[in-house]
């Protein structure tokens, strides 16, 4: 039943987004058909023509990619459009109820507490409609490069929060950056793009932004969104490793496999304590700062 709701899932947002063409700056497969095969349920749906939308950089060559920020504006253009989709399928989801299945999930896992956590403001949240796995792979670019495509919409969510698939974007953009696998390797691209001013960061914060502008959100919020996101994604990779686990099958891009003999010790879990060191260091913030944007200090 599981998966016959997910592919239910999947096979409404198709459908939206066929409806929706006309005004969206992006491509999505179409939906076909769905069915059963040998009881198994399953859906079809149109192939999508292009080239995986290369974010061909590293820590040599990252200001020299003039292209870069014409890349991660486009993307930012299509997310606009995807988070304007008015569906009845959105549910609300607020602040207060992402803070408290985090605050429990921390307690279940003894992770280190963060008072500032609980001093943190509430926010009204705008819901959306989001991809759910938002990251270079499933962007493709047409043969004639007038066009991206967006790809895999299995993990699509009705009660998504805007900014969440863009700054989930941005981290995976991100980790084509890191020199290992481990904590350490992860911070230190995270700092790169959210705590030092650098080509990357500046564009993160003129996308930002521009996004914030077409979505109505007073730039004062945006640091609440990012860290409200910090937590929601932590909760996703909290359950996408414990399955991970349980299948004996080691999540290496979130995990050093020199870490395994520690794997089910989920201390190790990146997002939350890079959620704890944004915090401690929120007046350091750079991504929504300077002449991008203006920042309220909480």
């Amino acid at each position: 039943w599981k998966l016959t709701k997910k592919i239910n899932r999947e096979k409404y947002i198709l459908r939206k987004l066929e409806s929706e063409k006309d005004r969206l700056q992006f491509q999505a497969p179409s939906y076909i058909l769905d069915g059963l095969h040998n009881k198994s349920p399953y859906l079809a749906q149109s192939i999508v023509k292009g080239n995986q939308y290369h974010f061909d950089f590293n820590q040599r060559n990252i200001y020299e990619n003039a292209d870069l920020e014409q890349k991660i504006f486009n993307v930012t253009k299509a997310l606009v459009g995807l988070a304007k989709i008015k569906s009845e399928k959105i549910k609300k989801v607020s602040s207060s109820e992402i803070r408290k299945k985090y605050n429990h999930y921390q307690d279940k896992r003894n992770l280190v507490q963060d008072f500032q956590l609980n001093n943190l403001e509430n926010l009204d949240l705008k819901n959306s409609i989001i991809h759910g796995d938002f990251v270079p792979h499933n962007i493709l670019l047409s043969n004639s490069n007038k066009y991206i495509s967006i790809i895999d919409w299995t993990d699509v969510d009705f009660s998504g929060v805007v900014f969440f698939d863009l700054m989930h974007f941005f981290i995976h953009v991100l980790m084509r950056l890191r020199s290992s696998t481990s904590f350490e390797g992860l911070t230190s691209v995270l700092k790169l793009g959210f705590f030092e001013e650098n080509q990357v960061s500046k564009i993160f914060q003129s996308s930002s932004k521009y996004y914030a502008d077409q979505l109505g959100i007073d730039y004062d919020e945006i640091q609440l969104y990012f860290y409200y996101f910090l937590m929601r994604y932590a909760l996703y990779e909290n359950k996408k490793i414990s399955k991970s686990i349980q299948a004996k099958s080691i999540p290496t891009h979130i995990f050093s496999m020199n870490d395994s003999n520690n794997i089910n010790n989920l201390q190790l879990e990146y997002w939350s304590s890079f959620l704890n060191y944004s915090l401690k260091n929120r007046s350091s913030i750079t991504i929504w700062k300077d002449s991008y944007l203006y920042l309220r200090v909480l």
